[in-house]
């Protein structure tokens, strides 16, 4: 296994038959990659959509000075957690 390499396995069982399916990624688990994944379920991830898209409004209404102002202190809270 490649250094970083994580995986992560799913049992299933068909009819006469017991097969297990593994992926392999390269990134932490506990972070979410894609926006379109986030959240738990179907009612969450459209939360989420529709709260990014109020945000995103918000932000491109603001002054190019404040945007990045926000955007540096947005960065800056994920670089503290990683």
């Amino acid at each position: 296994m490649a250094r970083g390499m994580e995986s992560f396995g799913v049992t299933g069982d068909e009819p006469g038959w017991v097969r297990t399916e593994k992926l392999w990624f390269n990134f932490t688990v506990d972070r979410v990659h894609w926006a379109s994944f986030a959240g738990k379920n179907f009612t969450d991830r459209q939360r989420i959509k529709r709260k990014a898209s109020r945000w995103a409004q918000r932000y491109q209404a603001m002054p190019r000075a404040e945007r990045v102002a926000v955007l540096a202190a947005m960065m800056a809270v994920e670089a503290e957690q990683h």
